[in-house]
């Protein structure tokens, strides 16, 4: 670029750094974007951390805690409630490893086994905890 304003033609200034005239026109023009596989991107409609701390705190309350993110979102409708699609709760719940252990539920710590367990509870039954809730699940027995 700066041999071609010094009175060097552009098709000479190019072909000695080995471009086209054609990619210096389109670097010249601001029109360029990255399109390369891991480039970074902006994109408009992504979700603030704010907005996924409020998605997090509706889905992990007490009164949600056992609901799939449909019918949170069928509840909050109800009350004339918008905060996310349903696709978008159930993506940033993944994000957070939230969908299957979310309220009531949780892995069991390890060294726990069904029989005398660390909650002390008794043989069979198990006491989950997530950072929303605790629950205690009973074996069932199917005769």
């Amino acid at each position: 670029m700066e041999a071609h304003r010094n009175g060097a033609r552009l098709f000479k200034a190019c072909e000695c750094l080995g471009i086209s005239v054609r990619t210096m026109k389109r670097w010249k023009s601001g029109h360029i974007q990255d399109m390369r596989k891991n480039a970074p991107k902006l994109i408009h409609s992504k979700l603030s951390e704010a907005e996924e701390q409020e998605i997090i705190s509706v889905c992990c309350a007490k009164e949600f805690a056992d609901l799939t993110p449909y019918e949170i979102y069928v509840i909050l409708l109800d009350r004339m409630i918008y905060i996310a699609s349903i696709s978008t709760m159930y993506r940033v719940l993944r994000k957070h490893n939230l969908v299957h252990f979310r309220g009531n539920t949780r892995r069991p710590a390890s060294g726990t086994t069904g029989h005398g367990n660390k909650s002390g509870m008794g043989m069979g039954h198990n006491l989950y905890e997530n950072k929303c809730c605790r629950h205690l699940l009973l074996p069932v027995h199917d005769y």
